[in-house]
């Protein structure tokens, strides 16, 4: 386990997300830039964004957080010595 606060568990590798988004995204990219309506520049910042919400899937990113926890044991009245002692 690292220290870093950021890591990813990547569905697949992460050469084949590339490989396959890329030539979509291009494609996309392509018929957009096709048409002839308006906000161009905000229809590719949207595609833009829909194509980093399905890398991000695929590499499946999670957050470490590491917790300094303490071993407590609770003594209740009549309590076994040799019980606790075993824990």
């Amino acid at each position: 386990m690292n220290n870093s606060w950021l890591t990813f568990d990547p569905a697949f590798p992460i050469w084949v997300i590339i490989l396959i988004t890329l030539p979509i995204f291009i494609f996309f990219i392509g018929k957009e830039i096709q048409r002839t309506q308006k906000f161009l520049i905000l229809r590719i910042v949207a595609h833009v964004f829909i194509f980093l919400s399905i890398i991000g899937l695929f590499l499946r990113p999670s957050y470490l957080e590491q917790k300094a926890t303490s071993k407590i044991i609770i003594l209740t009245p009549d309590y076994d010595n040799l019980k606790v002692d075993s824990v």
